[in-house]
Formats: structure tokens, sequence, C-alpha cells
């Protein structure tokens, strides 16, 4: 009778430590605050293989609804959508990751949840696709990010809006001059009140420096630098002092000027201060009366 042994010492070494792994992985992978789908690479199908709670909360689904299903059926496009849905944009995000094998971060997309009520509810994503490569750098599945960034979207709606209500509102009134500048105090915008006022044309002025409406003797006396810094504080200004038109002719103005913010949808960008200032001649007016008050006295 004959035997033979080997020796599987390693070998079950190796998966003990595999389980491990695993059992790390998916606690990890299950736990994660980020909303996390994982998709086999089996085009067009694409099989959800495992979703964490995450994304089944944010999506309102469950995993029976998920796991097991091509991407399209688990998570079909709006068919009353005008241009391409949601589903479509990522599948063909999907497709350029598995040609390049490199992850890829969507734009903004739209893909609206149902509600226990049959409608939809409008919700927006952050997405990025990544792909996880095996040992020959194969695409082996990918792994797919979404953040619901709704809020986000619908705020800056509301910023646009507004602005959009302020720029109607500054381009139509004509008793008060409104001045924009950026913060090295160059002119960015030039409503019709203060055309009106200074007598020049917002293709005139617009891309020079606001000091060009003081006096020639006040332009060096650091008053706007001053008041730069005055709003960089977080403070308002309030201040009289003499400007010129462009025949050359001064006036006395009472200038509000305030520093606001602008951040466009994905950039960053300098800081801006707005300037306003009521009528011009009713404050002339006013420092006519009073002269002629201490005339008479």
């Amino acid at each position: 009778m004959y035997g033979a042994a080997t020796d599987v010492h390693d070998q079950r070494l190796a998966m003990e430590a595999l389980r491990e792994s695993e059992q790390r992985y998916h606690l990890l992978f299950a736990a994660s605050p980020a909303p996390l789908l994982i998709l086999k690479p089996d085009a067009p199908r694409y099989t959800i293989t495992d979703v964490n709670d995450a994304y089944l909360t944010a999506t309102v689904r469950s995993r029976e609804d998920v796991v097991g299903r091509g991407l399209s059926e688990a998570y079909p496009d709006d068919p009353n959508a005008k241009l391409n849905g949601g589903v479509s944009v990522l599948r063909a995000s999907i497709e350029s990751v598995l040609a390049t094998r490199q992850a890829e971060l969507l734009p903004a997309l739209k893909y609206n949840i149902p509600k226990p009520d049959g409608t939809l509810e409008e919700r927006w994503w952050s997405s990025i696709n990544s792909p996880v490569l095996d040992e020959h750098g194969e695409v082996k599945a990918i792994i797919h990010n979404a953040n619901d960034i709704t809020k986000e979207r619908q705020a800056l709606a509301a910023m646009l809006e507004s602005k959009e209500r302020f720029r109607l509102f500054v381009e139509n009134v004509r008793e008060y001059a409104f001045v924009q500048t950026d913060f090295e105090g160059v002119v960015t915008s030039w409503n019709p009140g203060t055309e009106r006022l200074f007598g020049s044309s917002s293709g005139e002025v617009l891309g020079k420096p606001f000091s060009m409406l003081l006096p020639e003797e006040d332009r060096h006396d650091g008053l706007i630098a001053r008041e730069m810094a005055t709003l960089s504080r977080g403070e308002k200004v309030v201040d009289a002092h003499a400007v010129q038109r462009k025949d050359g002719t001064r006036f006395w103005a009472e200038w509000i000027r305030n520093l606001f913010w602008t951040t466009p949808e994905n950039s960053v960008e300098r800081p801006r201060s707005c300037e306003t200032s009521r009528s011009a001649s009713s404050l002339t007016r006013r420092f006519a009366a009073r002269s002629q008050r201490k005339k008479s006295c």
C-alpha cells in the first residue's frame, strides 16, 4: 500500500487571508457613506453585482430591485426626457472607461426618482466611474459613485434667478447710478442711470478704472484703495465726494458701496465689488440749498 501527503499549510493560510480581505472589503463597502454601485463589464447589459446601503437610500431602491439586474433594467431612463437621459449618459461614460481604463468624472446628471404616489422627484447627481483592473490590466469591474447634488443645484438656480432679477432692475432704472467694478477697481457694469448722470456710454467706460470718474486732483490720493480696504473687512462704505462728468463738469454724489461675491458654476471667481449711487443731481441740489441757507444767515 502506498500513500502520499502534501503540505497545504501555506495554501490554507493564503485562503484564510483572502477570506479576511474579502470580509474587510464587504464591511467597508457596506458601511461607506458614499453611494456605490458595482457593475460587470458585460456590455451592453452591465449587470449590477453589488450595491451599498447609501446608494439604495439615495435612489429609493431595495437590494432586490437592483442586484443581478442590468443597469437600464434597474434604472431605466425617463421616457419623457427631451434629451438623452442620465442613464444613457452614464452608459456612454462606462464605454469610455472600458476603452481607456481610466476613471471618468461625469457632468452634473439629471435622473429623477419615483415617489410613492407614482410621480417623479427631480434629482441631480455628481458621478464618477472607476475601473477595477485585474493582474493583466483588464477591467474586472466598474465602481460607480453617485452623489446627490440636488440641493446645491436648486440653490444655484435660485441664485441665478435672483441675479437675473437684479440685472433687469439695474438695466432699467434711470434715477440711480449703479456701477460694478472688480476688486482692482476696473468698471465691469454701467447702467443707463449712470450713463445719464455721467454722460458716458458703457462702451467708453467698461474695462477702465473707476478713478477716471474722479476729478484729476483726487485720482491719486488713495481714496479707492481706502474704500477697497474697508470693503475687504466686510464693512459697507457710505461716502460723499465730487465726481466728474464726461464734459468735465463736476457734481457731488453720495456713494453706497458693498462688496459681494460671485461663484459661477464649476469655477472660482475673484471677488467683485458693487458700487451704487443715488441721484447725484438731488445731492448736488441739497448742497446748493445748504450753502444758500448759510449765506442768508
